[in-house]
């Protein structure tokens, strides 16, 4: 789970909406939090009360650190985890040259390079696929750098290629065509040449506190 670090000036902003009569949800809505988090910010006890109750929660039912046994974020299923705190003393720095050992050395044990989903999260003693394409790029560029042919699911999934076409002429969505095909969309535009839809662009943290600066001035 991720938390994303709110700024005073959103805390401020909020606290000027509450004195004007917005309600909690219209202030959630207008700074892009939740309702519980603006909650929070304008009484200072319900935080506090939040916070204990989020640690008991854990104490009883999550796990516990395999070194100093405190407890964590972890479901108790989940064993054999660090927390926070530990965790950062025993992280590996990788680098392209510890990947790329990484990589030779799963290849050795399971007989084929690993593939995304086998390192999402991070299994112990191998870096995630999030840090292989932060470093080079892509997963596969990875697998490439260490030796290895990457694995092209893609290009595997079957496709009846003129009857998507034919049941995209029939007035049938993108979405229809691929539930009935059992493909995903992605797959069906790439393999019909379609273009693909544009990414709607959100605003920046640093462009939505830029305006927030605005409407207190």
């Amino acid at each position: 789970m991720s938390y994303r670090h709110h700024s005073d000036v959103e805390r401020q902003y909020a606290r000027r909406l509450r004195a004007r009569g917005w309600s909690h949800g219209q202030i959630a809505k207008e700074i892009g939090c939740g309702e519980r988090t603006v909650q929070r910010w304008l009484n200072p006890n319900l935080a506090r009360k939040d916070t204990e109750a989020a640690y008991h929660a854990r104490k009883q039912n999550g796990s516990r650190c395999i070194d100093c046994g405190t407890p964590t974020s972890y479901p108790p299923t989940i064993k054999g985890r660090r927390c926070n705190r530990c965790s950062v003393q025993h992280r590996v720095p990788w680098n392209k040259q510890t990947i790329i050992q990484a990589i030779q050395r799963w290849a050795q044990q399971h007989g084929h390079p690993p593939r995304s989903r086998e390192w999402q999260p991070a299994t112990p003693g191998y870096p995630s696929a999030t840090t292989m394409i932060r470093l080079f790029g892509s997963f596969s560029n990875a697998i490439e750098a260490a030796g290895y042919r990457p694995y092209r699911g893609a290009s595997k999934v079957p496709l009846d290629e003129r009857l998507a076409r034919e049941l995209r002429n029939q007035g049938l969505t993108e979405q229809q065509v691929s539930d009935k095909l059992k493909v995903s969309t992605t797959t069906l535009r790439r393999r019909l040449g379609l273009r693909e839809k544009p990414v709607k662009r959100y605003r920046t943290r640093a462009e939505r506190i830029a305006d927030l600066n605005k409407a207190l001035q």
